[in-house]
């Protein structure tokens, strides 16, 4: 009987699942279809268009509850252009990293054996002061760095401001060279 009872707790749905689920419904009746010859006069990848708008339904359904919003078309499309603008952001930066290790994999092979033991050993110190920071700031510089993504993004992912992301970042910046130059 007990085990039931949490069954029971855990598929229990709430006022706002309903609000949300009718929400959704809404947005996926009036929008879905405008939002998808939207998105397949700019992409060109079959069933791109759906995915893409189901993801600006799902971005907006989630922002339900902030501030009202005044001019719902203008709202979901530029929610729309802003999903094409960041997935257009993430594909240059996949493209520049991808080309990026590319050339690096074409000139590994003339570097001498002691330039490389070398790097090793110096990229095995760097992860093991990148171990040391705590996952959260770890996690906040590798998005920052190597996904490009502003101070703001990240603070908008883990719930803080800009400007704490930044001030984290900088304090784990500062910590990496002191170690980097005591080692």
């Amino acid at each position: 009987m007990a085990n039931s009872d949490k069954l029971d707790n855990r598929t229990r749905r709430t006022p706002e699942d309903s609000a949300r689920d009718r929400l959704a419904q809404t947005l996926s009746d009036r929008y879905r279809a405008p939002l998808i010859a939207f998105f397949r006069r700019r992409t060109s990848a079959a069933g791109e268009p759906e995915d893409l708008a189901q993801e600006v339904l799902l971005r907006v359904v989630r922002r339900n509850g902030q501030a009202p919003i005044e001019e719902p078309d203008a709202f979901i499309f530029q929610t729309a252009r802003n999903l094409m603008t960041d997935r257009a952001r993430h594909a240059k930066v996949r493209e520049e990293n991808f080309s990026e290790i590319q050339i690096r994999h074409e000139t590994i092979e003339r570097r001498n054996p002691e330039r490389v033991v070398s790097s090793r050993q110096e990229l095995d110190q760097v992860l093991t002061h990148l171990t040391s920071l705590g996952e959260q700031t770890r996690d906040m510089l590798i998005l920052n760095r190597l996904e490009r993504m502003t101070y703001q993004e990240i603070g908008d992912l883990y719930g803080i401001s800009g400007s704490a992301v930044r001030k984290r970042l900088f304090r784990a910046m500062e910590l990496l060279i002191q170690m980097t130059e005591d080692a």
